[in-house]
């Protein structure tokens, strides 16, 4: 992507995971799971994510 491109070249957002109820139960509800991710564009235009805490980690291991 070049420096003029008005595209987004990373995206903040959540991933959701949702495990139903165990098979036989009645009632209850599942459980939903919200994990911060972060993506980003490669020059190909496809958005390629990773675990917004594993960028944290490797941010903090580069400003050490």
């Amino acid at each position: 992507m070049s420096g003029s491109d008005t595209r987004p070249n990373i995206v903040l957002g959540y991933t959701q995971t949702v495990t139903p109820p165990p098979a036989g139960q009645t009632g209850g509800s599942g459980t939903v799971e919200t994990k911060r991710t972060i993506g980003f564009y490669n020059s190909g235009g496809t958005i390629i994510t990773i675990k917004f805490n594993d960028f944290k980690d490797a941010a903090k291991k580069i400003n050490k």
